[in-house]
């Protein structure tokens, strides 16, 4: 939410002083009455883009299992969780639009220290190791799940 939102920003900005001719997409996925989704809206009036909402259910969820396991040649739990809502999006953008670059937040909570568990850190030092150990595997966990998911689509 927050990371995707900060990247759009500065993507909107340096599109508007490059003068691209063409807004700025945005792509946003969720269930039917999802909190993100609404607030993923609100961002790209705000920011002027051009807005796309995935809604998906449950069943199209599990359905999706089967696939984004194949893809991400895991059975990590948390990985196939965190990956489910990334295949689809990703398939969406792939049948339905011209789109062949996608940015996202991946990686800010590792940068700006944004999980829970950072404000239990014993000192900032202890933190900013934690910090940095994180990115630099960053490559292992979140990237490569990304890099799988979104590159099932094509």
């Amino acid at each position: 939410g927050l990371d995707s939102s900060l990247v759009t920003a500065l993507l909107v900005k340096d599109a508007k002083e490059q003068k691209l001719p063409y807004p700025i997409q945005t792509f946003a996925i969720g269930m039917e009455g999802s909190p993100d989704l609404q607030a993923a809206k609100t961002v790209a009036n705000y920011l002027g883009t051009d807005h796309h909402e995935v809604v998906f259910t449950p069943e199209e969820g599990v359905r999706a299992i089967e696939d984004v396991i194949y893809h991400l040649e895991s059975y990590d739990i948390t990985t196939i969780r965190a990956s489910v809502g990334m295949y689809l999006i990703s398939q969406y953008i792939s049948k339905k639009t011209d789109t062949v670059v996608i940015l996202s937040g991946e990686g800010s909570d590792e940068l700006a220290q944004g999980y829970i568990y950072f404000h239990k850190a014993p000192s900032s030092e202890e933190g900013d190791r934690e910090s940095r150990r994180l990115l630099e595997d960053l490559y292992m966990y979140d990237v490569l799940r990304g890099d799988r998911t979104t590159s099932a689509a094509g």
